[in-house]
């Protein structure tokens, strides 16, 4: 008896000794399986990010790429623009330097002054200019004839003197009060410079006004 009692002890430690085998084996599945699946869940997170941190990435170099186009496309057209308006001016140089070979230069000359005159709104004034421009005006008293002319128009009298001063310019004239504070540069050289700021301005409206944001 004794011999099957110690048996039946043997067998159950075996059974139970079996069943708690299983039952570490089953959770130990478990938690396998659950690591498992927290690793590949984390490596699909990783993955993700780092499909998103590439595209992100990629979409910053897209609009860095764009932006150096613009930037660049922009100042090839300021470049173009200002090519354009120096050749337009170089010409336009050459055919003043002409005009001041006419006999309508005069003409052209009392114009100026008469500007520059209204401009000041100052009744006694120097005119600052060239040699060829002091010849002109001291020809056949053509300067006292323009200062009573101007004076008529502004119903009041107006001084005119030639200054001592020489203006190196390729035509035009330089007006301004006798004490200096005010002046009004007419001469070509300083008129082509105001026109050209001006149509800069309006080429440049005109090359960017439809550019893309």
């Amino acid at each position: 008896m004794a011999q099957d009692r110690a048996q039946r002890i043997a067998g159950k430690i075996r059974d139970g000794t079996k069943k708690q085998v299983e039952k570490i084996i089953s959770e130990a599945m478990v938690r396998a399986n659950e690591i498992k699946q927290r690793a590949e869940m984390a490596a699909k997170e990783k993955k993700k990010q780092i499909v998103e941190k590439g595209q992100i990435q990629c979409k910053l170099e897209e609009q860095r790429i764009i932006a150096e186009a613009k930037i660049k496309a922009r100042q090839l057209k300021l470049n173009a623009q200002e090519e354009l308006l120096n050749e337009a001016f170089k010409r336009a140089e050459e055919q003043l330097k002409k005009i001041v070979e006419k006999p309508e230069y005069k003409s052209h000359l009392q114009h100026l002054i008469e500007e520059a005159v209204s401009s000041i709104g100052s009744r006694d004034l120097e005119i600052v200019c060239g040699e060829r421009e002091r010849a002109v005006l001291k020809q056949n008293n053509f300067l006292d004839a323009l200062s009573k002319a101007i004076s008529s128009k502004m119903n009041a009298p107006v001084n005119l003197d030639i200054s001592s001063e020489t203006a190196n310019k390729i035509g035009g004239v330089i007006v301004r009060t006798k004490d200096r504070r005010i002046e009004v540069d007419n001469t070509f050289e300083a008129r082509m410079q105001r026109l050209k700021d001006s149509l800069r301005t309006k080429v440049a409206h005109i090359l960017f006004s439809k550019e893309i944001a």
